[in-house]
């Protein structure tokens, strides 16, 4: 799964960030460090791949440039998927195909 957020510079000069994930999920968030313009958004960018069912909760630090260090938490569910094949009108499921 890939989640987009934004964060927003209300300052009156660019201000740095810097996102930090120490945990045991495989979460990639991206870009990790970077620099916000007054008045303007960045988006992150944060992935979740897992082959694991189930509910999990991690917490990122985050350091912004004049305001200090916050805490990014993420949540999430991993649901079972599947995967059904139709026949070429796609009205019926599929149990064989021949060869």
């Amino acid at each position: 799964a890939v989640v987009s957020t934004q964060s927003t510079g209300n300052g009156k000069r660019a201000g740095n960030f810097r996102i930090d994930y120490a945990g045991d999920q495989p979460i990639k968030i991206f870009p990790c460090v970077g620099t916000i313009e007054p008045d303007c958004s960045r988006s992150i960018k944060i992935e979740f791949i897992s082959r694991e069912l189930g509910t999990w909760e991690e917490v990122a630090g985050v350091e912004l440039e004049g305001t200090g260090y916050t805490e990014l938490r993420m949540y999430g569910e991993v649901r079972p998927s599947s995967l059904m094949l139709l026949n070429i009108s796609g009205t019926q499921h599929l149990q064989l195909i021949n060869f």
